[in-house]
């Protein structure tokens, strides 16, 4: 589990921040780092998928008036997870939403 974790190097907004200067090239205050945590967890849990442009437009553009390259923080911040296993609490959530379509069929 990612979050909540006090080890600097895999605690989720660290993650988020190194993302963040990686793709945007610039170190994102407090504020920022909210924003894109709030996004992503904002895209997990309503399943949206930001590779359908036309569901998904709304969504980025209002994310884009906050940060640059949302799309690109999501889908890399998505990968480390794999790469890595890391969890964070919308993983548990987006389990529970499988678990319970997948008993009312």
């Amino acid at each position: 589990m990612i979050e909540g974790k006090t080890d600097i190097n895999t605690n989720k907004k660290s993650i988020l921040r190194k993302i963040f200067l990686q793709i945007n090239k610039e170190y994102p205050n407090e504020e920022t780092t909210e924003q894109v945590a709030s996004f992503i967890s904002f895209v997990r849990n309503s399943l949206i998928d930001l590779n359908d442009e036309e569901k998904s437009e709304k969504f980025v553009r209002n994310a884009e008036e906050q940060f640059d390259n949302p799309v690109e923080i999501y889908n890399m911040y998505l990968d480390i997870k794999k790469k890595n296993k890391y969890l964070d609490f919308d993983d548990m959530l987006w389990c529970d939403t499988l678990l319970v379509e997948k008993t009312s069929h």
